[in-house]
């Protein structure tokens, strides 16, 4: 059986069908074009480690059975650096990080999970199991501020103690 070309298929096919047909094969075509919507991915994962306020390693269960175990970014804020420029910075990121190690708990969802600039960290928005935001959430306890990329400010005002 050898493979037939469209034109082959459609000879002697009456110009209506011919039509829909060639219509369906250009609406595929087409379709394939466009960028698919994001869809609300969901995955849910064991908190292994909580780096700092905006930092974390899971298991991220992304099949049944099968589980990855990777640092994931959280999207949309900025918490103190724990490598601090300051003294008051290095007291705000632990405090970030301890805030954030008891609202993790043992388990987080992240959603929409993307690969993120720096090769084996992933950046996502995180929930926590009660169905609560990670950024909103450190946002407005003062742990953290919006972040959407780009610059970031530094955490230091005027301070005379350097690190």
């Amino acid at each position: 059986m050898t493979a037939k070309t469209l034109s082959e298929i459609l000879a002697g096919t009456k110009p209506i069908l011919c039509g829909l047909i060639l219509g369906a094969v250009l609406l595929v075509m087409m379709v394939s074009l466009v960028p698919a919507t994001p869809l609300d991915h969901r995955v849910p994962a064991d908190v292994v480690e909580v780096k700092d306020g905006d930092t974390l390693i899971v298991d991220a269960k992304i099949w049944p059975n099968i589980t990855v175990y990777i640092s994931v970014r959280v999207n949309g804020l900025d918490t103190p650096e724990l490598r601090a420029k300051c003294d008051s910075e290095l007291v705000r990121a632990m405090a970030a990080r301890d805030r954030a190690i008891v609202l993790a708990g043992e388990a987080v969802i992240l959603v929409n999970p993307f690969n993120g600039k720096f090769a084996g960290r992933v950046v996502s928005d995180v929930e926590f199991l009660y169905g609560r935001d990670w950024a909103d959430v450190m946002i407005a306890e003062g742990h953290a501020r919006e972040y959407s990329g780009g610059h970031r400010e530094g955490w230091c005002e005027n301070e005379d103690h350097p690190q």
